[in-house]
């Protein structure tokens, strides 16, 4: 299995035409990218290049490995990029809203946990503060928020955790 260094280096070369013009691009020494190719060819069993006096041309071989290898580099780089950014996912502040008591009192095992398992998120809570602001004003500050039947947002899904009876105390004004 050729490894992704040299599927680099061989599409590099593939592309320039040349093993010292794609020695410069790379920043590697040309007898370090002709080693590399030769492996490759090696590991493969086949001749991917023809050099000449000009530089170098794709035997049909190669032709066909510049098609896969420059898919499995993308691929490679798609990875690696998704791996990062789910890392910095992992990051970060979390804005929570709230009415009333702030929910790490009210269930401090809940942001306990949440905290273990995502270190690296900040949870910053916010209140909200009624008349001064609307509801829907609120809700576009913050990413999560626990309120009783909220103004609907266009931006924001709501997931309804329980009801109260009417009359109970927590649905009579106050």
């Amino acid at each position: 299995m050729p490894r992704l260094r040299q599927l680099r280096y061989f599409v590099a070369v593939a592309e320039e035409g040349q093993l010292t013009t794609a020695a410069q691009k790379l920043h590697v020494a040309q007898p370090t990218l002709s080693h590399a190719i030769a492996q490759l060819e090696t590991r493969l069993g086949v001749e991917l290049l023809r050099r000449n006096h000009r530089g170098v041309t794709l035997t049909p071989a190669g032709e066909v490995l510049l098609t896969k290898a420059r898919a499995a580099i993308e691929a490679a780089d798609d990875a690696a990029l998704a791996a990062r950014s789910l890392a910095r996912a992992g990051r970060g502040v979390l804005r929570f809203g709230f009415l009333g008591i702030p929910p790490s009192e009210k269930a401090p095992e809940l942001f306990a946990r949440f905290h273990a398992s995502h270190a690296g998120v900040e949870i910053a809570f916010r209140e909200l503060g009624f008349p001064s602001r609307s509801t829907a004003a609120w809700l576009a500050d913050v990413d999560i928020a626990l309120c009783f039947s909220p103004t609907p947002h266009p931006h924001r899904a709501g997931v309804p955790l329980g009801s109260y009876p009417a009359g109970s105390e927590l649905t009579r004004p106050r």
